[in-house]
C-alpha cells in the first residue's frame, strides 16, 4: 500500500477570492479551473469565476489578466482587451504563443452544442474542457459527447480520437467508452492519460500509432464531403493505418467514489478527477475530489513505481484545482491562491 506523501507549502500569490491583478497577496482570482506554461515558463490559468485568463510570472510572483474583464458577456472577438467568456476551463499554449481556450458553456472552440466532425468552422462540441496540444495536434475531451477530439491545426479539421457514447469500456481504442472526460496530458512517451471523471478513473494508451499514419484522421474527417458508407470508410482505414486496431486503452482506478491509494494492483480509487499534468519524469499529479462537493485534494500517481499517494499539504484549507510542472518544480493552484509544493 502506497504511503500518503506530506507536502509542504509556499504561497506564492493570492489569498483571497475576487478579481484583481497585482503581486503576490495582493492578487485575487476565484475558482481556477485549469493551467499550462506559456513560451517563458510562466502560467497560465483559466480564472473560471472571474470569466477570465490570467498570467502567473514565476519570477516576479505578479498575476496579470491576458484575456476577460471579470464579465460573462460573451463577445466573439479575439482581441485580449474585447475577448470575454462565459466559463473559461481550460488552458493550452505553444510554442509561439498562442492560447487555446475551452469556453465550456457557450461550447466553443465550436460556437454551438452538438457533435459534429469536419472543418473548425462547423464542428459542434458540446461542453468542451480538458485540452493538451501535441505535434500540431490539439486534443480536446470534448465532456458532454463523452468524446476525445482530436485537432489538426495546420489542416483546420477535428476528428473524433476515442469515444461515442457515455459508457465504461476498456481495450481497443476503436471502442472505447468514457464519461465526462474532464482533463487530458501525454507524457514524454507519448502516452495519452485522461481523467475520466464520469468513471472516476485515469484512462491510457500509447499515440505512437498516430505517427506517420496522418491519413487515418484526415479520412474521418472529410467522410462528410466524400459521403462514404461507414463500413466502406472503416475497411479502408484498416488497410491503410492498421496500427490503430492495436492500441489498448487501459485504466488506473476501480471506479469507486472514494480516495484510496495504492499500487495499481492494489485497489485504487478516486473521487472526481478534474485536472492532470505531467511533470519531467512522466510522473502525474492529478486534482481529485473524493465526493462531488468535497474539497480538492491533490493525488501523485508514480508512473514507473506504478503507485498513487495523496498529498498531505500543511495548508489544510488548499482546495486543489489544478497544478503544472515549472522549473520552480510543482506549482499547485486551489480557488483562490498559487502555492509552490515541497514534495
Amino acid at each position: 500500500m502506497a504511503e500518503a506523501k506530506e507536502c509542504r507549502t509556499t504561497l506564492l500569490a493570492g489569498g483571497v477570492i475576487g478579481f484583481r491583478d497585482g503581486i503576490a497577496k495582493d492578487a485575487m482570482m476565484d475558482w481556477p479551473e485549469s493551467a499550462c506554461l506559456d513560451q517563458a515558463g510562466n502560467v497560465i490559468f483559466a480564472d473560471r469565476d472571474n470569466f477570465s485568463i490570467r498570467l502567473f510570472d514565476v519570477k516576479t510572483h505578479a498575476v496579470s489578466t491576458l484575456a476577460g474583464n471579470g464579465s460573462s458577456e460573451l463577445v466573439d472577438d479575439c482581441s485580449s482587451d474585447v475577448a470575454q467568456f462565459e466559463m473559461p476551463t481550460a488552458v493550452a499554449c505553444d510554442e509561439e504563443g498562442t492560447v487555446y481556450i475551452s469556453d465550456y458553456s457557450c461550447h466553443r472552440i465550436g460556437k454551438e452544442e452538438g457533435c459534429r466532425d469536419g472543418d473548425c468552422r462547423e464542428t459542434l462540441l458540446s461542453c468542451p474542457d480538458g485540452l493538451c496540444l501535441w505535434r500540431g495536434y490539439l486534443f480536446v475531451c470534448d465532456r458532454g459527447n463523452n468524446r476525445i477530439r482530436c485537432i489538426d491545426l495546420k489542416q483546420q479539421m477535428v476528428t473524433t480520437l476515442a469515444g461515442s457514447e457515455s459508457g465504461f469500456r476498456d481495450g481497443m481504442l476503436r471502442d472505447s467508452l468514457f464519461s465526462a472526460p474532464a482533463a487530458v496530458v501525454i507524457d514524454s512517451q507519448s502516452r495519452m492519460y485522461i481523467a475520466d471523471q464520469g468513471n472516476r478513473r485515469l484512462r491510457c494508451f500509447d499515440m505512437e500509432w498516430m505517427l506517420g499514419n496522418d491519413s487515418l484522421l484526415q479520412l474521418q474527417a472529410i467522410q462528410p464531403v466524400l459521403g462514404l458508407p461507414q463500413p466502406l470508410l472503416k475497411l479502408i482505414i484498416r488497410l491503410t493505418v492498421g496500427l490503430r486496431e492495436e492500441c489498448e486503452v487501459t485504466s488506473i482506478g476501480d471506479g469507486v467514489e472514494r480516495s484510496m491509494d495504492g499500487h495499481y494492483r492494489d485497489v485504487i480509487s478516486f473521487g472526481h478527477p478534474c485536472a492532470l499534468a505531467c511533470d519531467d519524469r512522466d510522473n502525474l499529479l492529478v486534482a481529485d475530489r473524493p465526493s462531488l462537493f468535497g474539497r480538492g485534494v491533490l493525488r501523485f500517481v508514480g508512473t514507473a513505481a506504478q503507485t498513487v499517494s495523496t498529498l498531505q499539504l500543511d495548508d489544510r484549507e488548499f482546495n486543489a484545482r489544478c497544478a503544472v510542472w515549472t522549473s520552480k518544480g510543482w506549482i499547485g493552484v486551489c480557488t483562490r491562491t498559487i502555492a509552490l509544493l515541497h514534495m
